[in-house]
């Protein structure tokens, strides 16, 4: 029955007499327990029997047959949850573009990203109450005006580390003598095997860097710096402009990691131990190690488009394999590895090899091929033509960047795919005759080479492509080509791609785009993405205002298509006249840093929580970080499931660890401007950190009616609750009701037991 509360003199009536002491004349209910809140402790109190199915309201479970409440630090270590994949609807999870605290960072001004992002657990916590969950890492450039003494070009930046959850800042090395090559591609991972991973990254004035977390600390330490052979200062690539990317593997099969960067192996240590012989360096070729036992002799090799190399224990160095026939240098273009068939009598090839697709720019032009690991080359194929240049007539060199492998078009075959200067263009070789299985315009006239990612994300068995050009970050259907996804951004473009990770810990995958620099204001980018017609949907939910007609959202004006879309006619393609929602060049995603996207219903299937280098293959790496001996790493191409580079892992779907928020402990404040103040708990009872911005209602019951809706501040760990509260402009007067997660954005192991209810009347 109501609980009277008089808000003139703060008398319950006899009942619970419980105050909140901020507010003059008024009074405080509980109107879910009819107490003043057991803060989570009453875990003993009969709530009533279950509903259908053991629902349960009010933060209770199901015990016995009745309802329950969760004591404090409580949570069902049994919540799981089976991911039903579906339609890609990205939304932003978290951004980062620039610190925090600029009156107070070390350097408030570098905050673009030129190269692949990469993630990884350090083992930092968001509190005492958290488990460590992944990070992002990253270098931080100050705009590409800073030189070192020496080089020539620019490119200085700063290691960062953010959480990847919530983007906040975790730490960073900031050091003058700590200033990094910032278009070069980190590593992380356990080099000493210690347990702890490191992060390694390329110094300006030469050589190499390891660096750690310091606990408890936001900042990173310096743990070494390389040497040159035979022990003095490392000068590697201090004069060099390169946009190359550092590698991990453990070459002597001892437990410890050996790093491999332009040309130079070092040991876990930071001590130069020997060079590849024949490297040169250039800024158009600048490699990405990619390495694997390809002859399967139990020994790795590095494989470039111009040799294969074979590791050699006794010299510690690597030297040319003796069946290598064909032509060219080390760093002759981008390669990647995988089975593509057998190619019997070719130079090379034998029952279990792999085959090297290669991306190379070459004398008579841009080609992309597949060649055995001796050189011989099986098949060969040219991108489309390049735009036409108006000072000479004549299409543009294509040029062409690291290649990705994968299933795209679900024919059980790996097919190609690379980013050439005007399109990206996957090529399939399933047949005696390599052919263009898509290409889609884009643009990358500044360096035309930009790195790609691949990842299924809805676990169809076609890859879609992931690929971010100078105007627009993008995802492709693998099977059409296909514009699934698009929001604006902006860079020079160097080598740099988005990649596929679980970012959060949630079980579910996300994206990691980089961007260096804010949306040109000039014509350099077209308005509209040209090749995205409109954003998509299932129901009206799925958009940010008006509703979905025929797949699309439609829209009367831009305030309806939230963050980088805007209100316009349909565009070819897209049946009915009524105006939709298109990705537009502007807006807030079109910023520096770094963007993490998440799928809008947590319907990605689950991935890996780690991507720790450029040259990734899922089996070089553990999900802890750690570098695998030899003798112990899978090979990619004969692991079922694999057989692909540049492709985060396709997880298992169900049992995925799950969230299950609950609302708590709701009450009524009674004001004397006749509006009322509600607060509520919003509580984790499931088995991942919840972060922040999980949404929250109040309404009142029989009505419908939206009194006010909100998010939560900070992230919530399993078996904590947190208050959120608002006024809402009516009298406290009938049965209120706080339902969290109420558009199901969130996935949870259970969506019975959203809502906290109570009856509340206030007199005056």
């Amino acid at each position: 029955m109501p609980v009277p509360v008089d808000a003139r003199t703060g008398d319950s009536g006899g009942g619970d007499s419980s105050m909140d002491s901020t507010v003059s004349d008024v009074a405080t209910i509980d109107v879910a327990s009819g107490d003043a809140g057991d803060g989570g402790d009453g875990a003993t109190m009969d709530r009533g029997p279950c509903g259908d199915g053991g629902a349960c309201a009010n933060d209770s479970r199901c015990v016995g047959g009745r309802c329950v409440p969760w004591a404090r630090g409580e949570f069902d270590t049994m919540c799981t949850r089976t991911i039903s994949p579906g339609p890609l609807r990205p939304s932003l999870q978290c951004s980062w573009s620039g610190p925090s605290e600029p009156e107070t960072d070390p350097a408030p001004t570098f905050r673009n990203v030129l190269h692949t992002p990469i993630v990884a657990n350090l083992g930092i916590r968001y509190d005492v109450d958290s488990p460590p969950r992944p990070s992002i890492i990253f270098i931080a450039d100050g705009g590409y005006t800073e030189r070192s003494t020496g080089r020539r070009c620019n490119g200085v930046g700063v290691l960062r580390v953010i959480d990847g959850a919530t983007c906040r800042e975790q730490g960073g090395a900031f050091a003058l003598e700590d200033r990094l090559n910032s278009p070069v591609t980190p590593a992380v991972g356990d080099i000493d095997n210690d347990g702890t991973p490191e992060i390694i990254a390329a110094l300006t004035d030469g050589g190499l860097a390891a660096f750690r977390v310091v606990p408890g600390m936001r900042t990173l330490q310096r743990v070494w710096r390389s040497r040159a052979i035979g022990g003095g200062a490392d000068t590697h690539t201090s004069d060099q402009c390169t946009w190359g990317s550092i590698a991990l593997h453990d070459l002597d099969n001892d437990g410890r990691s050996e790093i491999i960067f332009e040309g130079v192996v070092y040991d876990s240590t930071g001590q130069a131990i020997s060079r590849i012989p024949g490297w040169i360096n250039y800024i158009t070729t600048s490699a990405m190690p990619v390495i694997a036992d390809v002859d399967l002799d139990d020994e790795p090799e590095l494989v470039t488009a111009g040799g294969t190399y074979r590791w050699d224990r006794a010299t510690r160095a690597f030297v040319l394999e003796s069946y290598w026939a064909g032509p060219g240098t080390p760093s002759g273009g981008y390669v990647g590895v995988a089975d593509f068939g057998n190619f019997a009598g070719t130079a090379g090839d034998a029952p279990g090899r792999p085959e090297v697709a290669v991306v190379t720019l070459t004398g008579g032009g841009t080609f992309v091929r597949l060649q055995t690991i001796a050189g011989a080359i099986v098949r060969e194929i040219s991108p489309p033509p390049g735009t036409i240049n108006p000072s000479t007539m004549m299409p543009r060199a294509q040029v062409g960047g690291p290649p990705t492998i994968a299933d795209f078009d679900g024919d059980g075959q790996p097919d190609v795919g690379s980013a050439f200067a005007s399109h990206y263009t996957v090529f399939s070789f399933a047949g005696a005759t390599p052919r263009i299985l898509w290409a889609m315009r884009s643009q990358d006239e500044s360096s035309a080479r930009t790195g790609s990612s691949v990842f299924d994300f809805n676990g169809d068995g076609r890859a879609e492509v992931v690929y971010s050009d100078e105007c627009f970050s993008r995802v492709y259907d693998g099977r059409t080509g296909g514009v699934v996804f698009s929001q604006p951004r902006f860079s020079s473009t160097w080598t740099e791609n988005d990649i596929v990770a679980d970012v959060d810990g949630d079980g579910s995958a996300e994206i990691v785009s980089p961007s260096s620099g804010p949306c040109r204001t000039d014509t350099y980018c077209p308005d509209f993405d040209p090749i995205f017609t409109a954003i998509r949907c299932d129901r009206t939910g799925d958009c940010a205002g008006g509703e979905c007609v025929e797949g699309y959202c439609r829209c009367e004006r831009n305030d309806q298509c939230g963050d980088n879309a805007a209100c316009t006619t349909p565009p070819m393609g897209v049946p009915g006249a009524q105006r939709v929602c298109r990705t537009i060049h502007r807006g807030a995603s079109c910023q520096t840093g770094i963007r993490v996207y998440r799928d809008a219903r947590d319907r990605w299937v689950p991935t890996r929580p780690i991507w720790n280098q450029h040259a990734y293959a899922i089996t070089n790496v553990t999900d802890e970080g750690r570098i695998p001996m030899t003798s112990a790493v899978r090979r990619n191409w004969a692991t079922a499931g694999l057989n692909n580079f540049m492709q985060n892992e396709s997880r298992d779907p169900s049992r995925v660890p799950g969230a299950d928020v609950t609302a708590a402990r709701l009450s009524a404040v009674c004001e004397m401007s006749g509006t009322t103040r509600l607060r509520a708990d919003v509580c984790n009872r499931g088995r991942v950190l919840l972060d922040r911005n999980i949404e929250v209602i109040f309404r009142l019951r029989g009505d419908g009616r939206e009194l006010c809706r909100l998010r939560t501040n900070e992230p919530i760990a399993p078996g904590i609750c947190t208050p959120v509260e608002c006024v809402a402009p009516i009298p406290a007067r009938g049965v209120f009701e706080a339902v969290v997660n109420p558009d199901q954005t969130l996935g949870e192991c259970r969506l019975d037991n959203n809502v906290a209810d109570g009856e509340a009347f206030c007199i005056g």
